[in-house]
């Protein structure tokens, strides 16, 4: 075999399923076909040479190539640059946010640009949130339906061209109907009434909407529009197209759906009380990791008083 034939074969191999979508592992690649073509003739002229080559004499070049250089890379594989080169981190992220103080109807879906869904206190709350996220790209927002929700967001969003996506799926645990013409002294009434029972007899109540319903309604079409960002649901983690490695998309909600929806991605059972204890404005942050081509996300804790603190991926 020339060496010309053993590069082509080489290279040829390279582009085929196993180019890395990420131009900095492109290069990379390109750099250890280059160091592996150099030498690869005269590996070859050995193991022929040494009596070796009985089992893989009868190969055609180029999986003769792919043998000799899966051989090479599984022997450096806990090297550095080649651990970093399969398991490259993704600057992809999912920022959840939880709406800041309401006033009014908590029902109320008024149409965007909304106004006084907030009280004064929550337009501050979503104006320290909109000055936290100012150093982070945001390229595209979710948002419920509900007023305060999309207050929220827009304030957040000030000074960005970019428009909230109502997501009416993203509304909060929806009550009996029967509950929504009460007063609230009756509503925190019979909501205080349902907290003094155990968590397991509240799987499904006569109040509303119950667990198990909530994720049939929240989880499918979030999915679904996640899907329509190159966000792929693929074996137990997520498969991103090209683009959708640097995405970061907001989602502005409710603490339930919060709740729903973090368990759901962070693979948590379901379960009638929430795990996660939001904050008015609250913020949780999924970085993505990527094994063996699957992204899998992790709930990045930053360190205290640093919001801007190194997410997993980054170390």
């Amino acid at each position: 075999m020339h060496e010309a034939e053993t590069q082509l074969a080489v290279q040829r191999w390279a582009a085929t399923g196993r180019a890395h979508t990420s131009s900095a592992a492109k290069k990379i690649k390109r750099f250890i076909v280059a160091q592996v073509s150099s030498h690869l003739f005269m590996q070859l002229v050995y193991f022929f040479g040494h009596g070796t080559a009985s089992a893989v004499a009868g190969m055609p070049p180029a999986a003769l190539c792919r043998h000799y250089f899966d051989r090479s890379a599984r022997s450096c594989y806990n090297k550095t640059f080649y651990r970093w080169l399969h398991h490259a981190p993704t600057g992809m992220k999912l920022l959840f946010v939880r709406h800041a103080e309401m006033q009014g109807d908590p029902y109320a879906c008024p149409p965007p640009p909304v106004h006084g869904c907030l009280t004064a206190r929550g337009a501050a709350q979503a104006l320290r949130a909109q000055r936290a996220l100012a150093g982070t790209r945001i390229d595209a927002a979710l948002v419920s339906p509900y007023g305060r929700a999309v207050e929220t967001a827009q304030i957040i969003l000030q000074g960005r061209a970019l428009t909230p996506h109502l997501c009416d799926f993203l509304r909060e645990w929806l009550p009996n109907g029967a509950l929504r013409g009460l007063s609230a002294a009756h509503h925190a009434e019979v909501m205080r009434g349902h907290e003094n029972s155990y968590v397991e007899e509240q799987w499904k109540t006569d109040l509303g909407e119950g667990c198990f319903d909530m994720y049939a309604r929240i989880c499918p079409p979030f999915l679904a529009a996640l899907r329509s960002h190159g966000i792929h649901r693929r074996m137990g983690g997520y498969v991103l197209d090209p683009p959708a490695r640097e995405t970061h998309i907001m989602v502005v909600t409710h603490g339930g759906t919060l709740n729903v929806l973090l368990c759901f991605l962070l693979g948590l059972p379901p379960f009638p009380l929430g795990h996660f204890a939001f904050e008015l404005v609250g913020l949780a942050t999924l970085a993505f990791v990527e094994r063996m081509g699957i992204f899998y996300p992790q709930l990045v804790i930053p360190a205290a008083g640093d919001p801007t603190a190194a997410t997993p991926a980054d170390t």
